[in-house]
Formats: structure tokens, C-alpha cells, sequence
């Protein structure tokens, strides 16, 4: 499972939306549409918030960057 999946599959379960998460992490929505679909890989700083929006461990999203996810 890639990052992007990880994330949309998380944002759904918890039902939120893009602009929900975006407004909570501190990154646009649209910023956030590409993460979802593997376009672009977020800064460390940007995990950190993620992690923490979506309620997802750090080492969680590091294992779906390195492909292991």
C-alpha cells in the first residue's frame, strides 16, 4: 500500500474530507489530492501533522514511503 492509499484509505474511514484534513494539517486541498494519489511525497513536518489528524503512527506512513505499507 503506498502513502497515498494509507491516507485516502484513512480519511474515509474516519470520514473526512479533503478539505477537512487539508484545513487541519495546515496544507491546501488540493496539495493533498496529489499526496493521495502518489503525485507528490509530503515533508517530514507534513507526516507529523497528518499523522496526527488522521490518527495514523509515524512509522505507519514511513513503511508506505519505503513501499512496505
Amino acid at each position: 500500500m503506498t502513502l497515498g492509499e494509507l491516507l485516502r484509505q484513512r480519511r474515509l474511514q474516519l470520514a473526512m474530507t479533503l478539505e477537512e484534513v487539508s484545513k487541519k494539517a495546515g496544507c491546501g486541498k488540493g496539495y493533498l489530492c496529489d499526496i493521495e494519489h502518489d503525485v507528490h511525497d509530503p515533508g517530514f513536518r507534513l507526516v507529523v501533522r497528518l499523522s496526527k489528524t488522521l490518527r495514523l503512527s509515524v512509522n505507519a506512513m514511513a513503511r508506505a514511503i519505503e513501499g512496505e505499507g
